[in-house]
C-alpha cells in the first residue's frame, strides 16, 4: 500500500534542499533554489557549468529519494563563480 504524503511534507522537503544548497560550499549553488508544488520537485538557478548543474541536481536527489526532479538549471558561460 503507498505511503499517503501529508501537505506538510513538500514544504519540508523544499526546505531541507534549500537548506542543501545554503549549506554549500559552492558559491553558485547557494544561488539556486528548489521549489515543490505537490509531488512535483523543480530545480531553478543559473550556473556556470554543466557539473555544478547536475551536482545540484545530486544533492536534490539525495534529499528526495526516488522523487523525479524538473532541474530547470540553466547553464550560462558568464555566469559569476
Amino acid at each position: 500500500m503507498p505511503a499517503v504524503l501529508h501537505a506538510s511534507v513538500p514544504m519540508l522537503l523544499e526546505d531541507h534542499v534549500n537548506d542543501l544548497f545554503q549549506s554549500s560550499e559552492m558559491a553558485q549553488v547557494r544561488n539556486l533554489h528548489c521549489q515543490t508544488s505537490g509531488s512535483e520537485v523543480v530545480l531553478r538557478g543559473c550556473v556556470s557549468s554543466f557539473d555544478i548543474k547536475v551536482l545540484a541536481q545530486h544533492m536534490a536527489q539525495s534529499a528526495c529519494g526516488m522523487r523525479s526532479i524538473a532541474n530547470e538549471i540553466v547553464v550560462r558561460a558568464d555566469t559569476l563563480r
